[in-house]
């Protein structure tokens, strides 16, 4: 699974799945998280302000705990190994707790891994961690190379419930001047449902705009003054 997925995404996150650890505490407290058991009064509601998304039209028709493919998202790439976009419960995987059954979720079979990576600098991403089990686990990577990893053992509702009291709302966050490059879900047993993903983009820093502004109407004196050589010389 390291190797394919190492040829397939890049050196970055190759290097990430090959093993490479980051374990200093200043490292590890830039990135923190959140979780809150899902109630019935959250059915239906994005995990968090900000951009839902995704998942493509690669909703898997069959189980195959061996699969291995990658898709594009609205926000970045998700690849898949062992792991699968699925909608509804089969024999193998459950709906998350407050989707809706034509829903497309992630499911993470034995040893499998689903991996997204996002083109734009994102300061949280925020999921539906459904029937939480103790072997599933969640790893975001920050730009600044810190890292966060979260195993069900640590959430709230970790007690494989499907149903209410069974799901929790995971939110995980960069600190400032950081962002989340990748998020990896993990699990050595079947299976890891995660849907309801929404991600919140890193705000441009207060003084762009008025940068920005400043540049074009710098741009306009600019042009006003050819005109004037222009007129002059006619």
């Amino acid at each position: 699974m390291k190797l394919r997925l190492s040829l397939l995404m890049g050196s970055a996150v190759g290097i990430i799945l090959a093993g490479s650890t980051f374990t200093s505490e200043a490292q590890a407290s830039n990135l923190t998280y959140t979780d809150t058991a899902i109630s019935s009064s959250q059915l239906s509601t994005p995990a968090v302000a900000g951009t839902p998304v995704t998942l493509g039209n690669s909703v898997a028709t069959s189980d195959n705990v061996n699969n291995f493919s990658s898709l594009q998202t609205n926000v970045g790439n998700l690849f898949l190994e062992n792991a699968q976009v699925v909608a509804g419960a089969s024999g193998i995987h459950a709906v998350p707790y407050g989707l809706s059954n034509s829903t497309p979720y992630v499911s993470v079979y034995s040893n499998g891994a689903a991996v997204f990576t996002f083109t734009k600098p994102v300061s949280s991403v925020s999921f539906d961690w459904g029937s939480i089990d103790t072997y599933n686990s969640a790893s975001a990577f920050s730009t600044n190379g810190n890292t966060l990893t979260i195993t069900g053992t640590q959430l709230t509702s970790s007690n494989g419930n499907q149903g209410l009291g069974g799901s929790d709302l995971v939110t995980i966050t960069a600190g400032l001047n950081d962002s989340i490059q990748s998020l990896i879900l993990n699990s050595s047993g079947i299976a890891f449902e995660a849907g309801n993903f929404s991600v919140s983009s890193v705000p441009l820093p207060a003084a762009l705009p008025l940068f920005g502004a400043a540049i074009a109407g710098l741009g306009g004196l600019g042009g006003l003054g050819l005109r004037r050589r222009k007129a002059a010389a006619v």
